[in-house]
């Protein structure tokens, strides 16, 4: 894939298409080859994308540099958004370390958490429990999380539990 590309793609928000340069260390490249100095919209889009694959480190090169985890919101999401939507646990973690806010707001109306949430609650794949956990013992707040939309007790017991033991409802 050549960088215009890749470009593209990111622009697209075609962020599983894209894992693969992301593994093999090519957007790592072209970020340290300085290709995204005229693109900060994609270079935004490029730290969403390596939070969506759970590229941990690619994200904490990105953020080393300076790009704004809460920048990229092509897709509706930023990468915060998206770490915690895709259960990444690790990338959560280390954008809790750097004192990200979790109380960014997606296109569609919740913060991080509300995304951890209705991810648990609507996605395939792993939990999101162990990051909703890690939000909420970072002080995440209920508030724009979308929980009284969805309602309580939500029909995933082990969710249910977790807000319970943090004093969430």
């Amino acid at each position: 894939m050549t960088f215009d590309q890749a470009l593209q793609h990111l622009r697209q928000g075609d962020f599983t298409l894209l894992d693969p340069q992301f593994e093999s260390g090519q957007v790592q490249s072209w970020f340290q080859e300085g290709r995204f100095q005229n693109h900060p919209d994609e270079l935004n889009e490029a730290l969403a994308c390596a939070c969506f694959n759970g590229r941990l480190e690619t994200a904490q090169l990105l953020l080393e540099a300076g790009v704004d985890p809460l920048a990229g919101k092509g897709t509706g999401l930023d990468a915060f958004h998206w770490a915690a939507n895709r259960g990444k646990l690790e990338v959560v973690q280390l954008l809790l370390a750097r004192g990200t806010s979790t109380e960014s707001i997606s296109h569609y109306g919740a913060n991080v958490l509300g995304t951890a949430i209705w991810s648990e609650l609507n996605e395939k794949g792993d939990s999101r429990l162990p990051v909703i956990e890690a939000l909420l013992s970072a002080g995440a707040s209920a508030e724009h999380s979308g929980l009284s939309e969805l309602g309580f007790p939500t029909p995933n017991e082990a969710l249910n539990e977790t807000l319970k033991r943090h004093g969430v409802v």
